[in-house]
C-alpha cells in the first residue's frame, strides 16, 4: 500500500470524524458531558460504559487485548465506534495513558438523534473505517514485520499521517512510546531494537510534551 494512499485515508477519515463530532455538539438536544481523566484510569469499569459513546477532545487512550496494545485513541477519535454502536462484545481493555480530557454521550440520545437526522450512513462508514484503520492497518503492518529489511516502510507506512503540513517532521500524539510501537507490530523490544540499528534509518523521541518521532538515514551509511 503506497505511503500516500494510507495518509490520504486516514486524513480523510480524521476529517469525517470532526465534521461529525462539530454536528452533534452544536445540537442542544444531544445532552453531552466532559470528564478529565488521570493517567492509568479504565474506561471499561466505569458502570455506564455500555450506554455510552465517548470522544476524546485531550489526550490518549490506549486499547489493549490479553495485555498487548493493539490500537490507541488521541484527541479527535471516537471510541470503537463498531463494538459500542453495534451492542457487539467489547474485547479491549481501554487505559488512560495520558490526562485525557474525554466526551460522553449517551447512546440512546446519539441514536436518536443519528436516526432524525438521517446520519445512520455516516456513523456505519465511521465504525468501518474505525475498525479499518485501528486493526486492519496494524495485521499489515505485522505481516510486512515478518522480514527485517522491511522495517523502514513500516515505519513509514504508520508515521505518515503525522507529517506536518510543509515539513517532513512527524509529531506523534503524546503518550505514544516504542513499547506500544512493539505491540503494534507484534514484535520484541529485543528485536525492534535489533532490527533499529541495522536498519538505515534513526528513530528517537524528542520534546516530551510532544513526542515528537525523528526518522533520519544513519550517518554512518554516508
Amino acid at each position: 500500500m503506497p505511503t500516500s494512499d494510507l495518509s490520504n485515508h486516514i486524513q480523510k477519515y480524521a476529517l469525517n470524524k470532526h465534521t461529525l463530532f462539530e454536528q452533534i455538539s452544536h445540537d442542544k438536544s444531544v445532552l453531552s458531558k466532559k470528564r478529565a481523566y488521570k493517567k492509568k484510569e479504565i474506561l471499561n469499569q466505569e458502570i455506564a460504559f455500555d450506554q455510552t459513546i465517548y470522544y476524546i477532545e485531550k489526550g490518549f487512550v490506549a486499547a489493549s487485548y490479553k495485555g498487548r496494545v493493539t490500537h490507541w485513541y488521541e484527541s479527535g477519535d471516537f471510541i470503537d465506534l463498531g463494538y459500542i454502536l453495534f451492542e457487539q462484545e467489547f474485547p479491549y481493555t481501554l487505559e488512560v495513558r495520558q490526562p485525557s480530557e474525554i466526551i460522553h454521550f449517551r447512546k440512546e440520545d446519539l441514536i436518536s438523534w443519528m436516526v432524525g437526522q438521517n446520519k445512520a450512513h455516516i456513523f456505519v462508514k465511521l465504525a468501518y473505517e474505525n475498525i479499518t484503520q485501528k486493526l486492519c492497518y496494524p495485521f499489515y503492518y505485522q505481516q510486512l514485520m515478518k522480514k527485517e529489511e522491511n522495517l523502514e516502510k513500516v515505519i513509514n507506512l504508520f508515521s505518515a499521517p503525522y507529517v506536518k503540513p510543509l515539513s517532513e517532521e512527524k509529531v506523534l500524539p503524546r503518550g505514544l512510546n516504542k513499547g506500544i510501537l512493539c505491540d503494534l507490530f507484534f514484535v520484541s523490544y529485543s528485536y525492534f531494537s535489533k532490527v533499529l540499528a541495522k536498519a538505515d534509518l534513526k528513530l528517537s523521541w524528542k520534546n516530551g510534551q510532544t513526542r515528537t518521532l525523528q526518522i533520519q538515514k544513519n550517518s554512518s551509511s554516508h
